[in-house]
């Protein structure tokens, strides 16, 4: 199985919007407190696992678009959960280079202030930066914020200012395992094509991601939005549900194009609903529809040992070639698991519904 294109491009992105962060930042003078520090959502709020322990801020020797994976094959590294590993870091590189940088910039002293917003500005290299933090009183749970950050040419007029990220949260005060998680739910969006105003060699395309971060349960929800650069021949449409429990795993949802058959154009499309534990082992559903495959569809059954290993597949209907191992062979906890099929909420215009509670949050 291949996946038809890679999120990879997604998150190199990022470099020109930290750029303007960060230069904007660079021009500042000492840090001091100058807002509610409590007010900017933290990389740790949000950030993505399955089943690791790493930061996931760096790719380093993770293959990112798995243009060589053969047929799936008990015994050989799990594809599925390589996707998931996939999805997952490149997302929290996007999360981690700009929600690092921004908190990095609220310890600055703001160029501006007025009754409910703090302004922090600079032009550097041709381009005038403006990052707004916004004091917007208590919400329905907690207290609301929001912030953005703008770029326009320095010789523009100020109605010209583009918004390539901005977002929304509502603050709520819940203790947590580790003080560097901030409790609470807001959507975070990125803008593509604003970003590529400035500079030709960025993608096109938006990302959008909502989440829920509370009594100890983690839920992020990702759109990835007709996303396209020089190295994609179509555009990337995607979407991600992830849940993170407290002390026992989780569950992922994604949606992709993959070579499932192995015969090149057209591409299978796979929805994927997995469960994992802290240990590193899991179980999947997969659904394989269209492309080339001979029936409706495929759904395929798959445990992971803690080295990243299938030990079991099974597929309906039976494909010989590829089915192995015994449900037995999975993990204890994960024996005789039921997974609902996959329910992955196509990417529209909109944002990502904020997730709802989670059963017994």
């Amino acid at each position: 199985m291949r996946t038809a294109s890679s999120t990879k491009t997604l998150f190199v992105l990022t470099s020109a919007l930290c750029f303007g962060l960060l230069a904007l930042a660079a021009c500042l003078s000492d840090p001091q407190p100058d807002i509610p520090q409590d007010a900017v959502i933290t990389y740790e709020t949000v950030r993505l696992q399955v089943g690791e322990e790493q930061n996931q801020t760096t790719t380093s020797g993770l293959t990112s678009d798995f243009a060589t994976l053969g047929q799936p094959l008990v015994g050989d590294q799990s594809e599925v959960r390589a996707l998931a590993l996939n999805a997952t870091i490149h997302a929290n590189l996007l999360l981690y280079e700009t929600l690092a940088t921004v908190e990095f910039i609220s310890k600055f002293p703001a160029s501006a202030k007025t009754d409910d917003s703090w302004i922090w500005a600079n032009t550097e290299q041709g381009l005038s930066n403006r990052f707004t933090l916004g004091d917007r009183g208590d919400g329905p749970e907690g207290h609301l914020y929001t912030y953005s950050f703008q770029r326009k040419a320095s010789t523009e007029g100020e109605d010209a200012f583009a918004t390539v990220f901005d977002g929304a949260v509502e603050r709520v005060d819940e203790p947590w395992d580790s003080p560097r998680v901030r409790p609470g739910q807001g959507i975070i969006r990125y803008d593509f094509d604003n970003i590529k105003r400035f500079d030709a060699r960025q993608a096109s395309g938006t990302v959008a991601v909502a989440f829920r971060v509370r009594k100890g349960v983690r839920q992020v929800r990702v759109f990835i939005r007709n996303l396209q650069d020089n190295t994609m021949l179509n555009p990337l449409t995607a979407a991600y549900e992830y849940v993170q429990r407290p002390g026992e795993g989780g569950e992922f949802q994604f949606r992709a194009e993959a070579d499932f058959m192995n015969d090149g154009l057209p591409f299978e499309d796979l929805d994927v609903r997995l469960e994992w534990l802290p240990n590193g082992t899991g179980r999947a559903l997969s659904v394989v529809t269209r492309g080339s495959i001979p029936v409706e569809e495929i759904v395929v059954h798959e445990c992971w040992n803690t080295g990243g290993k299938t030990v079991w597949l099974q597929t309906e209907p039976e494909l010989a070639e590829v089915i192995g191992g015994a449900e037995t062979d999975c993990d204890a906890a994960l024996q005789n698991l039921v997974i609902d099929r996959p329910l992955i909420e196509t990417p529209t215009d909109a944002d990502p519904a904020i997730p709802g509670p989670y059963p017994g949050e």
